[in-house]
């Protein structure tokens, strides 16, 4: 999904509350109908939909949910597609049913869209500044956040993106619904409520693959480009150092892309996310957990034509130098004294 495609058509803006302990709480502020927009605030919709979806997460409508979202969405998606402003009110209503007292009130904006020249339905969870008091104007076509009052909200560099999401549909069925979505004030972890608030009890999505299996994915595709795809034995030997570098970092997320930028060469850097995609591994960020390859990621191993292998920690190869002599044969220097020989 290509988010620096992704274009505004129509936004709609709710102020969803949240309960107050001890105080009646008549509800959202629901507008019934479309903001109007400028150029200004159509590009703060697209940056904030690009800033915070950029590392947002695959997701997909879980078929166990009890969440009208991804029915709501759906519809919304179809063609022809459902009345936008009653499926954004709708979202708007179960989402304040949903929060209780530890989530935190704000703008809710739903955004009918296109992302890679197809519609897209993106939902948006902004900040409202506190002492900033969200109000609605009574135009002749109904209740709404008017243009005039959406630059006052949300043109300040105070606004934040606590939650968003974007949705594309492929085919009728829910399954074919496939997303990004990501939570700026919680990681993705299971045991941390406002995250599985946000993923699960609101939007009625699951990850698209489980952490387990996609890291293992991930291990297995880009240890196979680097000797695949891969010739200088001293390039392979620094990006297999790099991947269990990661693997076995305090890094809760891995970002393939970033991962490929920050340590390969850019001719490997758009070749390795192309293979990712062809072996069916994430390309884009996922939450990490080393548990199916954890023995394999302790040790790394250079084996050699002749027979010979090398087994030590990442860190230990360190000492080890892979060159090509002026001969043109390639060798291995390693800059230790030796401990012990011993038959295996």
């Amino acid at each position: 999904m290509d988010l620096g495609s992704f274009v505004v058509n129509s936004v709609i803006v709710h102020d969803v509350p949240k309960p107050e302990p001890g105080r009646p709480t008549t509800g959202p502020l629901l507008s019934d109908v479309e903001s109007e927009l400028d150029a200004e605030l159509r590009n703060f919709f697209s940056e904030r939909i690009v800033r915070s979806l950029g590392k947002g997460f695959d997701v997909v409508f879980d078929e166990a949910t009890t969440s009208p979202v991804p029915v709501i969405v759906n519809l919304a998606l179809a063609d022809p597609p459902a009345d936008f402003v009653k499926a954004s009110q709708a979202i708007a209503m179960h989402l304040f049913s949903s929060q209780s007292r530890v989530n935190s009130p704000g703008l809710l904006t739903v955004i009918d869209g296109e992302v890679d020249h197809q519609r897209c339905l993106a939902i948006l969870k902004l900040e409202r500044e506190q002492g900033l008091r969200a109000h609605q104007d009574r135009t002749a076509a109904g209740v709404t956040f008017t243009l005039e009052h959406l630059r006052e909200l949300m043109l300040t560099e105070g606004t934040r993106v606590f939650k968003a999401a974007l949705f594309q549909q492929f085919g009728d069925e829910v399954n074919s619904v496939v997303g990004l979505a990501s939570d700026n004030q919680r990681g993705y972890l299971p045991r941390v409520e406002v995250a599985g608030f946000f993923l699960s009890r609101f939007l009625g999505c699951r990850l698209r693959d489980a952490p387990r299996l996609a890291t293992k994915a991930f291990f297995i595709a880009t240890q196979e480009f680097i000797n695949s795809r891969v010739a200088d034995p001293v390039l392979k030997k620094q990006y297999e150092v790099a991947l269990l570098t990661e693997m076995n970092s305090n890094r809760s997320v891995i970002d393939p892309g970033a991962f490929a930028r920050e340590h390969m060469a850019a001719e490997f850097r758009q070749p390795l996310i192309q293979h990712l995609i062809a072996e069916a591994a994430p390309a884009a960020p996922f939450p990490k957990d080393i548990d199916l390859i954890a023995t394999q990621v302790r040790q790394m191993v250079i084996e050699f034509n002749g027979g010979l292998s090398l087994t030590g920690t990442p860190e230990g190869f360190g000492a080890v130098e892979l060159r090509t002599s002026p001969q043109g044969q390639q060798e291995a220097v390693i800059r230790d004294s030796v401990k012990n020989v011993r038959g295996k």
